[in-house]
């Protein structure tokens, strides 16, 4: 009985070892195409053995690899390739990290992570405001053009109606008066000022503190705790 030893055809690694079939005339082993009776040597993790006029122990590159500069995921699966300082196998542990070059290892880049986080506080805050009003810079000059309107007839009940187009229109679709329209308009322009100060000051207050922090669980810690529900009286 004799061992053959099987490779792969194209990266000639070591596949396996089987026992060759015998020649059914000469009663001899036959030894098939990517084989050889040569035992391959014996390797250790992280090594490869591949056939090329005999058997060659070669470090084993394959496997996922990360940029450092941009933490680009790369798969790496031909053993032929020469492996860049840029790439690591080290995998970061989010998005915004850098790699250290002194300690080998990935580390927050706070100012990143700082300015990313401000800009979620920013979009919590109008997803928040968005509950009260209509966004968009259009309705928002809308809401202004309605309360001065509304102001200046509640001053003065005999403006002429050309003065305070908005009021007129939601009057007649809502089939209520001009005085209920422009009060209603001014009982919701206070009540939104008082919801807008409150989510204003705890936008400020959250972006205080993320900008005074120097750690990443510093940072989380404030977003896990933010809450910009308000609480109608």
């Amino acid at each position: 009985m004799t061992n053959i030893y099987n490779y792969h055809p194209i990266t000639k690694e070591y596949l396996s070892t089987t026992v060759a079939d015998l020649d059914p005339i000469l009663k001899k082993p036959m030894l098939p195409a990517y084989a050889t009776y040569d035992k391959p040597p014996s390797i250790i993790e992280g090594q490869v053995v591949l056939f090329n006029d005999g058997w060659k122990v070669k470090q084993d590159i394959r496997g996922i690899y990360y940029r450092k500069d941009n933490l680009e995921q790369i798969d790496i699966n031909d053993l032929n390739l020469t492996i860049d300082n840029i790439l690591t196998k080290k995998a970061p542990e989010h998005g915004l990290q850098t790699f250290d070059e002194l300690s080998n290892e990935w580390i927050d880049d706070i100012p990143e992570i700082i300015k990313s986080s401000m800009a979620r506080i920013d979009m919590l805050a109008e997803a928040e405001r968005l509950k009260y009003i209509t966004g968009g810079s259009g309705q928002s000059m809308v809401y202004d053009k309605k309360a001065q309107e509304a102001e200046s007839f509640i001053n003065d009940n005999s403006l002429d109606v050309s003065k305070m187009p908005h009021i007129v229109s939601e009057a007649s679709i809502l089939q209520k008066t001009n005085l209920e329209i422009a009060q209603n308009i001014i009982s919701n322009r206070d009540k939104w000022v008082q919801i807008s100060a409150n989510i204003e000051a705890k936008r400020i207050k959250a972006k205080t503190d993320i900008k005074s922090s120097t750690t990443k669980d510093e940072i989380d810690n404030i977003l896990a705790s933010i809450s910009f529900e308000v609480m109608e009286g």
